[in-house]
């Protein structure tokens, strides 16, 4: 694409765009420059039928509001942005996501530890800063020197406990309550736990026991270890009353990942085959 300068952002500063990194349902996101050179993800909204530009405006707002909240190495940083005619965000360029690893079939045993030490306390996190993502997937993680990174908010709400909100159409590693529009403290625990699940298998199945029966046969197992089954069922099990709290997944992590290696654990060697949902739902 030819270079694009964006309009000044609420704080001022100009951004070119250089190339397209990606394409979601509500909005693209392109590797840009700033006016030093430093390299920046800018997330732009797409039109939406039915949607104003001035609500446009106001979900990016939202994001951006959202985002700045987020002060830790697991979340992707905030920047800056604009919310002008043409709305933008601008955030720190993360190179690589979970998705993209799937795709190459890069995952290995090294990625899946790296995931189950980190992400309680990606979860504790939003539970601190009053935040349902509502869309963690493995195109939504980015992972940079052995680090996972929390990426775009476009769909995540203020969140101080249970709350209705509407959504449109289904996909595969959304829990069951988003069905009858609830959103429950334990709901980023599932969706989190279903991206633990096409990391090692590279698909979303539709029960716990389908999941667990995948492992085994994937990577050749006669039996899942106890220690990892208790903590992904931990994250995945369809009665979000028996979902594990953070804290309760911390205490679980460090057994699950011991697990992993030795002649129980996980083999990636012969396991190339990814079976990648609709990229929509990654």
């Amino acid at each position: 694409m030819a270079l694009q300068t964006l309009p000044p952002s609420d704080n001022g500063e100009t951004y070119t765009l250089c190339k397209k990194i990606s394409n979601g349902r509500y909005g693209e996101v392109y590797q840009a420059t700033d006016k030093a050179g430093n390299r920046v993800a800018v997330k732009i909204p797409l039109p939406l039928d039915g949607v104003t530009q001035t609500r446009v405006r106001f979900n990016l707002d939202l994001e951006a509001t959202l985002l700045q909240r987020t002060n830790h190495p697991n979340f992707v940083r905030y920047i800056d942005h604009h919310s002008g005619e043409l709305p933008y965000l601008v955030m720190e360029y993360v190179p690589e996501t979970l998705l993209d690893l799937l795709r190459k079939n890069a995952i290995t045993t090294e990625v899946v530890e790296d995931y189950i030490r980190q992400i309680p306390a990606v979860l504790q996190q939003l539970k601190e800063y009053q935040i349902a993502h509502c869309d963690l997937k493995t195109s939504n993680f980015g992972y940079v020197d052995r680090k996972i990174k929390v990426l775009d908010f476009g769909l995540a709400i203020p969140f101080e406990g249970t709350v209705f909100r509407p959504f449109f159409g289904r996909n595969n590693y959304a829990p069951p309550e988003f069905v009858k529009g609830l959103v429950l403290p334990v709901s980023d625990t599932f969706t989190a736990g279903k991206t633990l699940e096409t990391l090692i298998t590279g698909e979303r199945s539709g029960s716990v026991k389908e999941t667990l029966d995948n492992i085994a046969l994937y990577h050749n197992l006669s039996r899942v270890p106890e220690s990892l089954k208790r903590f992904l069922a931990g994250m995945i099990h369809p009665n979000d009353l028996k979902r594990k709290s953070p804290d309760e997944l911390a205490k679980l992590s460090e057994a699950a990942i011991k697990s992993l290696r030795g002649p129980n654990g996980l083999n990636f060697a012969n396991f190339v085959v990814y079976q990648i949902p609709n990229p929509l739902d990654c």
